[in-house]
């Protein structure tokens, strides 16, 4: 099973797990988010740490990934609504007019030489024209569809662009860049108001890391780092060393805190906003 590394749970958790619920679960390479929402309130979050997944060694990956399913008692009670938003870096955004669901798994051969061996899908963005092509190893869809088999999944790039389109890039006036974070990498999405100009995901070990690929992206686009606002969002905090060094070079950062359709209990309310980007987007890509 994989190792909690936050855990909130509503007082009166168990008054809400009778109706309409809804999970929505984040799944990364080494990871395992969820939030639980029932009659518009936030009941339960949690985040596990996952073994690595490894082509060579998925059992190990596999086993914290069923018996993290399994065995948390929060996620036994059937669900009116499952949605999983897919964390993998492994993924190309393709405009509508040059996508051709016939050569899908062509548009991810520069980024491995093993997609012949690889599930492939399809999230669209119609906000945008474009549809996010990603993987998967078929052992991890096979334990989503036994476990999960109801389950709506996306990839978190479409469901993040989706949002910001609707909820944030309409009221930018130029260049922006958003960097979602999770446990061990980063998604780095640039945007020219609502139109999507770069997206890619970067593992990063320390926030030296953060600041190379942040610095290395505005470079290649010939950004302005003294003047293009620069958001975060995801699994990062005030106080965290990346957040620190980042501020040292760019003046107009700030963390992304766009209000949630969602009512939340005190104890929900000690995650900061920031926490609740990807994670509310799910449902909605």
């Amino acid at each position: 099973m994989g190792q909690v590394t936050i855990a909130i749970r509503d007082k009166n958790i168990s008054s809400y797990l009778t109706t309409n619920k809804q999970l929505s679960i984040l799944l990364g390479m080494d990871s395992f988010v969820y939030m639980l929402v029932s009659q518009g309130r936030v009941i339960a979050y949690k985040n596990y740490q996952l073994q690595e997944f490894n082509s060579k060694y998925p059992h190990l990956y596999l086993k914290d990934l069923q018996q993290t399913i399994l065995q948390d008692e929060d996620l036994m009670p059937s669900f009116q609504k499952i949605f999983i938003g897919v964390a993998y870096p492994l993924a190309v955004v393709v405009p509508d007019g040059f996508y051709d669901e016939q050569k899908r798994r062509t548009f991810l051969n520069h980024l491995t030489d093993k997609a012949d061996d690889l599930a492939i899908f399809t999230a669209p963005m119609p906000a945008i024209g474009a549809k996010v092509i990603y993987s998967l190893h078929h052992e991890v869809v096979n334990v989503l569809d036994h476990l999960l088999p109801t389950a709506h999944m996306t990839h978190i790039w479409a469901a993040l662009i989706n949002y910001l389109s609707e909820v944030h890039c309409p009221y930018e006036e130029g260049h922006h860049l958003f960097i979602n974070f999770h446990s061990t990498s980063l998604d780095i999405f640039v945007f020219d108001r609502k139109w999507l100009l770069f997206s890619n995901t970067y593992s990063f070990g320390q926030a030296e890391d953060v600041l190379y690929y942040v610095m290395l992206v505005i470079q290649q686009l010939n950004l302005e780092i003294e003047t293009i606002p620069v958001y975060l969002a995801g699994q990062t905090i005030e106080d965290s060393p990346e957040y620190r060094l980042l501020r040292r070079f760019l003046p107009r950062i700030e963390f992304f805190e766009e209000k949630v359709p969602y009512a939340f209990g005190s104890k929900m309310q000690k995650l900061p906003p920031q926490y609740w980007a990807d994670i509310t987007s799910i449902s909605k890509g």
